[in-house]
């Protein structure tokens, strides 16, 4: 069974959600995951909550990087998506592992809040 729910606003841009429920046996885990969502959109937007979001680098970097990886890409692709081949060029290679390690975080923190890190985010 597939319920699509269009016109809502993530962060700034206008999205698209769609639940696949897979049998029931978890009806009642994915019931609670729609009951989050129209308590969400029953709130009144908060502009400032928002726009703090859209303006948060890091995770929207994250976002970026969780993208990337589940698209199969290297950690070397995922910087260059980020920070540019320019920067990635210079700094890949180097002896600081700043670039390498800061890639590798931002894929764990994209990771983690795919599975479910993202709630605390709306708390």
């Amino acid at each position: 069974m597939t319920v699509e729910i269009h016109g809502l606003n993530a962060l700034t841009n206008p999205f698209e959600i769609v639940f696949e429920l897979d049998g029931f046996e978890d009806l009642s885990g994915q019931t609670e995951c729609l009951k989050l969502l129209q308590r969400l959109m029953q709130q009144p937007a908060d502009d400032t909550l928002r726009s703090s979001f859209a303006n948060d680098e890091r995770l929207r970097h994250a976002l970026i990087a969780l993208d990337e990886s589940m698209a199969g890409k290297t950690y070397r692709q995922i910087a260059i998506a980020i920070f540019g081949e320019k920067r990635v060029a210079e700094e890949w290679g180097g002896a600081s592992q700043f670039l390498k390690d800061r890639t590798r975080r931002l894929v764990a923190k994209g990771k983690e809040l795919m599975a479910g890190g993202y709630r605390d985010l709306l708390r």
